[in-house]
């Protein structure tokens, strides 16, 4: 009788363990259809996509891209969740989410030319 409550207990916290550890993993997919940049506002030929992965107890984050995967700093504000990939090279580029509806904008300033798109992300 023990020892079948002591392996019905250790069951029970066993089985919450993976919820435990997985419970502030966030997914993003975000799509984006527009951008503009000196000349006006413009519609992607191919939309532009991608993923990021927040893990909220470690405060880290990542998008991963077709080659590789970059780390990513965050700032969670009080309306939007902000996504920073600050290069070796001085390339920012910013994704900033509204938390309420998922609207999207991404700053990008690369090699000297400023870019920014405009979409949605949905959380998985």
């Amino acid at each position: 009788m023990k020892l079948e409550l002591v392996t019905l207990v250790s069951i029970l916290l066993l089985s919450t363990v993976p919820k435990m550890a997985y419970a502030e993993l966030l997914s993003f997919e975000c799509l984006f259809t527009e951008y503009s940049d000196n000349r006006g506002k413009h519609q992607y030929n191919t939309i532009h996509t991608f993923k990021v992965i927040w893990d909220k107890s470690l405060k880290k984050a990542s998008q991963q891209l077709k080659t590789k995967t970059v780390d990513l700093k965050v700032v969670d504000g009080k309306d939007m969740l902000s996504f920073i990939d600050y290069a070796n090279n001085g390339n920012v580029i910013v994704t900033s989410i509204g938390k309420s509806n998922g609207h999207a904008v991404q700053s990008r300033n690369v090699f000297g030319i400023s870019l920014q798109s405009y979409g949605h992300c949905q959380m998985d």
